[in-house]
């Protein structure tokens, strides 16, 4: 196979996999952009600088001279590897090489009227992303190619790459533990990819072009396994999320899809936080029938259900029941995660798998009560083939993240062994419709509740393994599983203590007592267990996912630059009320075209740039710099043929000129100052940390070029080849002490966005309006005021309210556009100054941005008039909608009867409601 196309989406392991087709055979690297052209590639007009002067010299390029080193070594393969060419036009880019790739072995003559022979031992791979086009024949002639690959990351392939990881990662686990981190991944990986990517009609057929790709879910490198969970819920929140929301916002798939991003998701503490619970709507006759049974009364076995007298009530949903609401009332997981396991995993309960819906193949303990009536069991009996039965509407309803929730109630108990001694023994993974076997469903859900704690302990020792108190959690949690997973009814084991005979129906309340028995259970029901709280630690969420660049995104007014200087200042052990003062002594200076530390020894540098629509690769990267010459004057004398007398005196002004040189530009000269400092010390090198505000303004692909690979690629091994040469070398390398951070407007939409292949490079990161910062600030300027009757904390409150019930929700997200707080900031202790400031920064700041959103279709003001007359709320918006709508004259007389309706005691109220909220939190 001389040539070879790679067809994969964004994130499927395309350059992954052309790297390893070529192996160790000499290899040239080329990662097509919208900068790569014939004439740096193939055969043109070469521009460098020598002396001072611009130096143009027609001569051959780097894959032209690659192909005649190859034909002079037949004996050995070649691999040209052209990677991402959707980003480019390969018939453009090549030329007459497109044919002489196509004809092996034919002398193909060039325009510079040279000729080129591609020989059989060269391999030409191009890889191709999907999900940047809609047919590959718009970049590619899919004619030349004798193998195309088409990449659609199966399970398979995904395990396969977590072993490959596996083999150059450290690993502390047991094979029982690894097993089970692999089977969650696994798991997570195909909910990703299959269940929440559902396909609008229109991209249906596409749908293997756009699916999310394995790197998205593959743990980096560098990292012991036992942080590979934390890595992959960083990758989702900071990644995947964004790629998801974007391809909603592109009408790719269904919004309505995604799982609702988890703020607490990425750090573990042992102790109680906030969080979103599940919360069960109860059914009185079952509620009933748990309060009794809790309180020692036996269980209702063969007694008519109240609700429907020609039915049995069904006891077995009840002993359920009683063992989960122990489960949902003193979870040892946060909520998020037990929600993952009642309604993903299969091997707690799987039913009718063979039926798909929504991407959903088959369902599990808990289903979506829109989806319900897609899952009826195989039953004759009256009644039960309606569509209902399998998951009763008439019991509990659990409601949570905005969803309402049906619990599986088709249970039976007639087997002679009911709940198997092997755990194994108790997954029930056939296809069909049938009732399933509740003892075996309970002791599933005990053991992979406590599976899924014993991760999460596992997760705070990875960072901190001296840990006491969870070391001591999970020497017993460790035995508690044990005795789980033996846990049965088999009679070969009759007098173990995990031996329960369940040979009559009420015995079952003595599998319950069992349960219950169990010292981590025991110790459930009185104290709290692992929960997970968000962790804004961005330089070691960077490093866990080895992804170096991040994007700090919000709307107008969320302090995005100032939280990435913040960031960096901490970094640097800076702090105080002076700290951007001191920051500035750790900022980089430019002197001769180089960086340089003007206070060396430091362990914190950086630099701040701002992008612009007209930004090029030869502003960030690489380019020529133009200097004037300064023009210089040449004096002397005429004098007498006997040279005895001085005639004249001459002044002669010669001509200015400019002086041409290869550079560094902001990123290149940090690169290579990082690269030096690495080099030196890797383990104790100083770290460089460089700043893009508003990273999207510039066309992202043409300012970054070939950058995009060493985005991903750090270190030595991620070596490009720029088109400039700078001392000598057009060598570039981001080494792994060098981290970028973007800063991005959400509310912006008339400027560029960020594609799919630059997305998978960058974390994100969200920043939102947050009236906690504003009552700090009025706190600050002033200690005794109370935030909740300050005018600055009003304002923001009000608009935030007006988002609320006016913003055109089917075309904007509240968190992309809502007036930040920064708009709203005290700024003086003088309470005269500082009301008159709110003033006037309200009336000629926020006022017109809320207009121009007006105008825009943002924000629907008609919307307020469906406010019921009693909201404390409508009045206040009644009178802004008044301000916004009018000119600056009249809304100046109009602010102060807006101050009177925020003044009123029933919005202070709710303010003050709102405030105490966010402090819990």
């Amino acid at each position: 196979m001389n040539n070879t196309l790679i067809i994969g989406p964004s994130g499927s392991g395309k350059t992954y996999l052309a790297k390893k087709i070529a192996h160790n055979n000499e290899t040239i690297f080329i990662h097509m952009n919208e900068n790569v052209s014939y004439d740096n590639l193939v055969m043109g007009t070469q521009v460098s600088t020598s002396n001072g002067s611009l130096m143009y010299i027609l001569q051959k390029q780097k894959l032209l001279v690659f192909l005649e080193e190859a034909e002079c070594d037949l004996g050995n393969e070649y691999y040209v590897i052209l990677d991402d060419i959707n980003r480019s036009d390969m018939t453009t880019v090549l030329g007459e090489l497109t044919y002489a790739f196509q004809y092996r072995g034919k002398a193909i003559s060039l325009k510079s009227g040279n000729t080129v022979c591609v020989s059989n031992n060269v391999k030409l791979i191009v890889t191709l992303n999907s999900s940047e086009v809609i047919s590959a024949n718009e970049v590619v002639k899919e004619e030349i190619f004798d193998r195309i690959i088409h990449l659609d990351n199966g399970l398979a392939e995904y395990e396969q790459a977590l072993i490959d990881i596996k083999k150059t990662s450290l690993c502390s686990l047991g094979k029982t533990e690894y097993n089970d981190l692999v089977k969650w991944l696994k798991s997570v990986y195909d909910k990703y990819v299959n269940q929440y990517c559902v396909f609008t009609r229109e991209y249906r057929s596409h749908a293997n072009e756009y699916r999310v790709g394995m790197a998205y879910f593959l743990p980096s490198t560098n990292i012991p396994v036992n942080r590979w969970n934390e890595c992959i819920k960083h990758r989702i929140r900071h990644q995947v999320h964004p790629l998801l929301y974007k391809y909603a916002e592109d009408g790719i798939i269904k919004k309505e899809e995604i799982p609702r991003e988890v703020i607490n998701d990425t750090e573990y503490v042992i102790k109680p936080v906030k969080q979103e619970h599940i919360v069960i709507h109860p059914s009185k006759e079952v509620e009933d029938y748990e309060f009794d049974v809790n309180n020692g009364k036996p269980l209702p076995i063969g007694v008519k259900s109240k609700l429907n007298s020609s039915h049995n009530f069904n006891w077995m949903y009840l002993v359920l029941m009683i063992v989960l609401r122990d489960i949902i009332d003193h979870s040892l997981i946060s909520h998020d995660e037990l929600m993952e396991l009642l309604e993903n995993d299969p091997e707690i309960l799987t039913f009718r798998n063979d039926i798909t819906v929504n991407g959903r193949k088959g369902a599990c303990l808990l289903v979506r009560d829109d989806l319900a009536l897609s899952f009826p069991v195989k039953d004759n009996a009256q009644g039960n083939t309606k569509g209902g039965y399998s998951y009763s509407n008439n019991y509990h309803k659990f409601f949570y993240a905005g969803k309402t929730y049906r619990m599986f109630s088709a249970w039976q108990v007639t087997n002679v062994v009911k709940c198997p001694y092997l755990v194994s023994g108790c997954i029930e993974t056939n296809t069909g419709g049938q009732k399933r076997h509740l003892y075996r469903t309970i002791k599933m859900l005990v053991y992979k509740y406590f599976k899924r704690y014993e991760m999460d302990l596992n997760s705070i020792l990875a960072v901190d393994s001296t840990n006491i108190e969870c070391n001591a959690r999970l020497i017993q949690l460790k035995k508690d599983i044990s005795f789980v997973e033996k846990l049965t009814d088999d009679k070969k084991h009759k007098g173990k203590p995990y031996y329960v005979d369940l040979s009559v129906g009420q015995n079952a309340l003595d599998f319950i007592s069992t349960i219950r028995r169990i010292p981590t259970w025991k110790k459930m029901i009185k104290e709290c267990g692992v929960y997970k709280t968000m962790s804004k630690n961005y330089k070691e969420i960077m490093n866990v996912t080895n992804v170096k660049q991040m994007i700090l995104q919000g709307p107008p007014g969320t302090s995005k630059t100032y939280g990435a200087k913040k960031f960096i200042a901490e970094q640097a052990g800076i702090s105080g009320n002076d700290w951007e003062n001191q920051l500035k002594e750790n900022q980089l200076v430019t002197k001769d075209d180089y960086y340089c530390e003007k206070n060396p020894g430091k362990t914190v540098y950086w630099d701040l740039l701002q992008f612009h629509p007209s930004y090029t690769y030869e502003d960030f990267v690489r380019g020529i710099s133009v200097k004037p010459i300064e023009k210089r004057t040449i004096e002397g004398s005429i004098s007498s043929k006997d040279g005895d007398e001085e005639l004249y005196k001459v002044s002669l002004l010669g001509d200015s000129g400019v002086e041409y040189k290869s550079v560094n530009r902001a990123l290149g000269k940090i690169a290579a100052l990082a690269r030096e400092a690495y080099k030196k010390d890797p383990m104790n090198c100083a770290e460089y940390y460089l700043v893009i505000d508003e990273i999207n303004r510039a066309n992202l692909a043409t300012v970054f070029g070939e950058l995009i690979y060493a985005f991903e690629y750090r270190g030595e091994s991620g070596l490009i080849r720029t088109p400039y040469e700078v001392d000598g070398d057009d060598a570039l390398v981001l080494p792994p002490n060098l981290y970028i951070i973007g800063t991005m407007n959400t509310a912006d939409k008339s400027i560029g966005t960020i594609d799919y292949a630059i997305r998978r490079r960058f974390l994100f990161f969200k920043l939102l309006p947050e009236i906690s910062v504003v009552c700090d600030s009025v706190t600050e300027k002033n200690p005794g005021d109370d935030p909740s009757k300050s005018i600055e904390v009003k304002q923001f409150e009000s608009v935030e309210r007006l988002f609320e019930e006016c913003l055109n929700k089917s075309d904007y997200e509240k968190e992309d556009v809502q007036l930040g707080h920064t708009y709203f900031l005290r700024k003086e202790t003088s309470q005269p100054k500082s009301s008159e400031q709110a003033k006037y920064r309200f009336i000629y700041q926020v006022l017109p941005i809320l207009f121009e959103y007006k105008k825009d279709g943002v924000l629907d003001f008609s919307r307020i008039t469906s406010l019921h007359d009693d909201d404390v709320w409508k009045d206040v918006l009644i009178k802004l909608v008044e301000m916004i709508e009018a000119n600056d004259a009249k809304r100046a007389k109009l602010y102060d009867e807006f101050i009177s309706k925020l003044n009123m005691p029933d919005v202070e109220t709710s303010i003050n409601d709102i405030i105490k909220e966010k402090q819990d939190d």
